[in-house]
């Protein structure tokens, strides 16, 4: 299969704990993955954290494709978004802010997402 147009299947496990976890597979491997775990921080409902994307799908938008799905589906929550800084411009692009802690991006209003 041509990685210039893979066909994606997207998977949602449900934790024990109220977290989800997204995959984006093609065939039997997992192009990327991110976790959405319930907050311990009192001003927060979720982190998002564990972004992961298959060297080989990098730059695809999947990316993009998991933390919309994120937004979407968490649409009232306060989140916050831990994930490499050089993520930063598709942070901005989907309406989060950095606080001051390093690679934290938070979400007050999800209307960005698109």
């Amino acid at each position: 299969m041509s990685k210039d147009s893979p066909v994606i299947t997207e998977v949602v496990h449900k934790l024990h704990d109220g977290g989800q976890q997204y995959y984006l597979k093609e065939g039997d491997g997992t192009v990327a993955t991110i976790l959405v775990l319930p907050s311990t921080d009192r001003d927060l409902d979720y982190e998002v954290k564990g972004l992961w994307i298959n060297p080989e799908y990098r730059r695809m938008g999947f990316a993009r494709s998991l933390i919309n799905r994120v937004l979407r589906d968490f649409p009232s929550s306060r989140l916050a978004v831990f994930i490499r800084s050089d993520y930063g411009a598709l942070m901005l692009e989907l309406g989060l802010h950095k606080t001051e802690t390093i690679d934290k991006w938070v979400s007050t209003d999800n209307a960005h997402a698109s």
